[in-house]
């Protein structure tokens, strides 16, 4: 590999790396699986989700569909509403 696709590489690692802040690419995809849409993971995602998630799912949701995670308090202590357009709604598509 040329030093110049080195440096690209380089590049495209760093940027993915901080997408995923500190979690493992397993954590990552655990995340998605726990909110995705169940007719189609491209679909919209509208979840409840356990109040400590919520930075491993704000890193999951961009990470597979391109769109924000917005988070909303719910009337269940410990539990939070995520929303996301998903990948179709997205710029990815």
């Amino acid at each position: 590999m040329n030093d110049r696709a080195s440096d690209h590489r380089k590049d495209i690692e760093e940027h993915l790396a901080r997408a995923r802040g500190p979690f493992t690419i397993e954590e990552i995809e655990a995340g998605f699986d726990a909110v995705k849409n169940a007719e189609h993971w491209k679909g919209p995602i509208d979840a409840i989700i356990d109040e400590d998630q919520k930075d491993l799912i704000g890193r999951a949701i961009p990470w597979f569909t391109g769109t924000p995670a917005e988070f909303f308090q719910t009337d269940q202590a410990g539990k939070l509403r995520v929303v996301a357009a998903g990948y179709w709604n997205g710029p990815c598509n």
